[in-house]
């Protein structure tokens, strides 16, 4: 049985058959993207995640991750309420302490004051948990209004729907990790991900002896590098990219 999913809980039909989940779990990237980042020299991190569960099971799978490598997070918020996001990012950034500074001073002196706000310097890179690419091409310019453009920014599959958007060059410079059949942008859609799922799930089924009597075993597929685990689970391995503006640049250091 290969389950298209992976269950909470170890299911019963495991005890009875020979079982593995294969599933595009959220949580595989949430992991892979600490990994990647930490990799690259980051050990100090600001978090901006979204409300509701899925954010939640990605920023707790993120945040576990970070943990392990022995990351910390100086900063983390959640957006929900699309009028206060720039004032909250403001306040998570530092850039909106900053200029309250400044108006301070030139309140309590009545003089102009050359200076302009600048934010906080106690993080190395930028976490961008969005669930969808609207999400994703709603936060990143104010990331770089509140004066963190130059920070390495990391985000998941999500914030990339496989298509060719001029609105993505919202998103330039971001670092995301995606499934290789996405990433072929002249025969990927909106179906692509399900299509690579399938696939990868019929190739696991022609080498299911081989997978389950290998230990640790890894099977190239559509979906990522995939590692079958003591416990039946399939784990992902995906592809680094980068918005390079509207287009998407394959990294070969993935």
């Amino acid at each position: 049985v290969i389950a298209l999913n992976r269950p909470d809980k170890t299911p019963v039909i495991r005890h009875t058959t020979k079982w593995t989940a294969l599933s595009l779990a959220p949580e595989d990237e949430a992991h892979q993207i600490a990994r990647i980042a930490f990799g690259k020299g980051c050990r100090n991190a600001i978090v901006i995640a979204a409300s509701g569960e899925r954010g939640t099971r990605l920023l707790n799978a993120f945040q576990q991750s970070w943990s392990d490598l022995g990351g910390r997070i100086r900063g983390l918020q959640t957006l929900s309420d699309s009028f206060q996001r720039s004032m909250q990012l403001g306040q998570l950034l530092g850039s909106g302490l900053s200029d309250e500074r400044i108006t301070s001073v030139k309140q309590a002196f009545d003089l102009p004051v050359d200076s302009r706000g600048r934010r906080r310097q106690d993080f190395e890179c930028i976490f961008m948990l969005a669930p969808e690419p609207s999400a994703a091409r709603a936060w990143r310019p104010l990331i770089i209004f509140h004066l963190s453009g130059e920070i390495p920014v990391y985000a998941t599959s999500a914030i990339y729907d496989g298509q060719r958007d001029a609105r993505n060059r919202d998103l330039n410079g971001v670092y995301f990790v995606e499934i290789p059949a996405v990433l072929d942008i002249d025969r990927s859609d909106r179906f692509s991900r399900l299509r690579a799922l399938g696939a990868d799930a019929l190739s696991l089924a022609e080498r299911w002896r081989q997978m389950e009597m290998t230990e640790e075993a890894t099977m190239r597929g559509q979906t990522g590098i995939l590692k079958r685990r003591s416990d039946g689970s399939v784990v992902r391995v995906l592809k680094l990219a980068v918005f390079d503006s509207a287009r998407v640049q394959s990294m070969d250091d993935s």
